[in-house]
Parts: structure tokens; C-alpha cells; sequence
């Protein structure tokens, strides 16, 4: 998305070398093991996406029908990103996890549908392992 907003005003030039660097740092949010930290970073990246996509106003039909496309994955796909994180911290951790969660929930802007759903997940992946 950084890309497509630098590109949005000034357009594109294709170069045969590489004119900068996407990312590089040996210390990355991946790494930490903070799932707290990864979860806001997941939530920072959900808003900002969201203020992406309420900016965006596209000349072309098929510009147009991309952002309908990306406004329908939206939920879904931000949904599976905070699932997955939930899912891992409370497989890997105790009960406690669960509580921990469920007593940040709306600090973290987390449903408890979402934190139940993944506890649940986990006793199931534990019970099957």
C-alpha cells in the first residue's frame, strides 16, 4: 500500500536497478514473541488500511471494481490476521492466556466471539496433538 500511495500522485518509473529498499532491520515485530505488541501492530495496520481505503477514489472501472474487491476482504482478512496471533499465543501458554486476552479485549479492540473462538481452537489443536 506505501508504494501505490507514493505512485497515486507522481506515477511510476521502471528502472532496470533497484531504486530503494523495501525493508531491512534485524529487529523485527516476528521475532519478539510479544503477541501483545504483534496484536496492536495488527491493529495499527487494520487502521490504517481503513484510512487507506476511505481515501481512495479511482478514475478506472477496474480501479474501481480492485477497491470494492479489497473493501470486501477487508474484514475477513483482518480478522484472520488477530485469529491467528490469538490462536498461537493461547496454544503455546495456558489457560491464563485466555484471561489475559479476555481482560484486554476492548483495550485491543478484540470481541470476545474472537478470543473464544481461538481458546476453544486450542484445546481442540491440544487435544488432538
Amino acid at each position: 500500500i506505501s508504494v501505490y500511495m507514493i505512485a497515486m500522485n507522481r506515477g511510476i518509473a521502471n528502472t532496470q536497478i533497484p531504486v530503494f529498499q523495501y525493508r531491512k532491520n534485524s529487529q523485527t515485530i516476528s521475532l519478539t514473541g510479544d503477541n501483545l505488541l504483534k496484536i496492536k501492530a495488527v491493529k495499527m495496520e487494520e487502521s490504517w488500511t481503513r484510512e487507506f481505503l476511505m481515501q481512495l477514489s479511482p478514475n478506472s472501472e477496474l480501479d474501481r471494481n480492485y477497491k470494492i474487491l479489497l473493501e470486501k476482504q477487508f474484514l475477513p482478512f483482518f480478522y484472520a490476521k488477530r485469529y491467528k496471533l490469538l490462536l498461537y499465543d493461547m496454544r503455546s501458554g495456558s489457560c491464563l492466556k485466555f484471561f489475559d486476552w479476555f481482560s484486554n479485549r476492548e483495550k485491543l479492540g478484540i470481541s470476545k466471539k474472537e478470543i473464544v473462538r481461538a481458546y476453544l481452537s486450542s484445546l481442540k489443536s491440544k487435544l488432538l496433538s
